[in-house]
């Protein structure tokens, strides 16, 4: 089917319009979408670490669900000796006379993976009060 002269032209002259001057509306929606695919896809992340960190806690043995408690104890020991028993070691050693050499301790990666664990105390509560924790 050929379309006459006229039409042509106008079909023409819409598509260049369409291009130089875009509707906006559907450009719009066209992000929208974008947007709302990549917060499904993101979302659907998130929804799969909350599955695979329900069943790792959820498991009997001690070397799936036991990893938390181990680095907080490594933590909990690195914080106590770094802000606790070293400074008193060091005091003690000081008014004693004796000069105590102590290598440098890196407390700012201690640190960070401390503010992370004590971030999951909320969980852990929450998992408390919903009844869902093991014992």
């Amino acid at each position: 089917m050929s379309l006459d002269p006229i039409t042509a032209g106008l079909d023409l002259i819409g598509k260049i319009v369409g291009t130089v001057w875009p509707d906006k509306t559907e450009a719009e929606k066209e992000q929208f979408e974008l947007a709302l695919t990549s917060l499904k896809a993101q979302a659907a992340q998130l929804q799969a670490q909350a599955d695979t960190n329900t069943a790792e806690a959820a498991s009997p043995s001690v070397f799936v669900s036991g990893w938390r408690p181990f680095v907080g104890w490594i933590c909990g020991v690195s914080f106590a000796w770094q802000f606790v028993a070293l400074p008193v070691l060091l005091f003690i050693g000081n008014a004693t006379g004796h000069v105590i050499a102590v290598p440098a301790f890196d407390s700012g990666t201690m640190m960070t993976l401390l503010m992370g664990m004590l971030g999951l105390v909320g969980a852990r509560s929450y998992e408390k009060v919903a009844g869902v924790a093991r014992k």
